[in-house]
């Protein structure tokens, strides 16, 4: 089964994410994260989630890299 998404920006999916960095043996919190993608082709395009998806975690993980590797 397929989805699609249709529409201008309205109601466009998705994909978030929230995280914490903790020290492994104290556990404190060093860091805490939060990002969001949504879509990928722009505001007038058919996206299944199959297609989306990927882009959306492929851009999500480069966000989060980037951001542990400035803070170490």
């Amino acid at each position: 089964m397929r989805k699609y998404w249709v529409g201008f920006g309205a109601g466009k999916t998705y994909l978030k994410v929230k995280g914490r960095l903790l020290d492994a043996k104290t556990g404190k919190e060093l860091a805490t994260f939060e990002d969001q993608e949504t879509g990928f082709k722009g505001v007038a395009s058919m996206e299944s989630f199959e297609e989306l998806f990927p882009h959306q975690a492929q851009a999500l993980g480069q966000n989060i890299g980037e951001f542990v590797e400035k803070l170490y």
